[in-house]
């Protein structure tokens, strides 16, 4: 699937074109995929649902290529390390 879309093109289609995306599924390409994955020995008895499948989680997980998740992780708010005091703790009690 990478060298036929980027991670930037796949990020703005789903399947069924919810959430403000475009559908995947109403594209000329869906056919050329299923075609390109049939004339593989390895799949080709695959179906179009095996493709479908696919092909959604590769759209799902498309904004996590190319370092995706880590852009993400890096702008998330960081939370402060919790500092633990052992004064005053019943094990120093003899």
């Amino acid at each position: 699937m990478a060298h036929l879309m980027t991670p930037e093109f796949a990020s703005k289609y789903n399947w069924t074109g919810a959430k403000g995306k475009q559908a995947f599924a109403t594209l000329k390409l869906l056919k050329v995929i299923v075609r390109a994955v049939r004339q593989n020995p390895k799949s080709c008895e695959a179906t179009k649902d095996e493709v479908k499948e696919a092909l959604v989680s590769y759209l799902y997980n498309s904004r996590d290529m190319r370092g995706g998740r880590n852009k993400r992780r890096g702008s998330a708010t960081r939370t402060r390390p919790i500092e633990v005091s052992l004064e005053g703790s019943s094990s120093d009690s003899e």
